[in-house]
């Protein structure tokens, strides 16, 4: 993905963000996690782009990838 992806992607994650909290925290916790989780990953992928560590080629990150690094 080119960076501008994961910028248009961070942003729709916001966007879940903000309205499955304002309709109820407590009931959307799966869904909240989820897009904390691949909120994060997006910022990655922004800074990995930044430092020009990853290219617009096509590499996928998997939100899961945190999950294994605190195993």
């Amino acid at each position: 993905m080119k960076i501008e992806e994961h910028e248009t992607a961070y942003r729709e994650h916001v966007t879940n963000l903000n309205r499955a909290i304002e309709e109820s925290a407590e009931e959307n916790q799966r869904n909240i996690s989820y897009n904390v989780s691949q909120g994060a990953v997006e910022l990655f992928c922004i800074f990995l782009h930044r430092l020009n560590l990853i290219q617009g080629s096509g590499e996928q990150f998997d939100h899961r990838i945190l999950k294994s690094l605190t195993n």
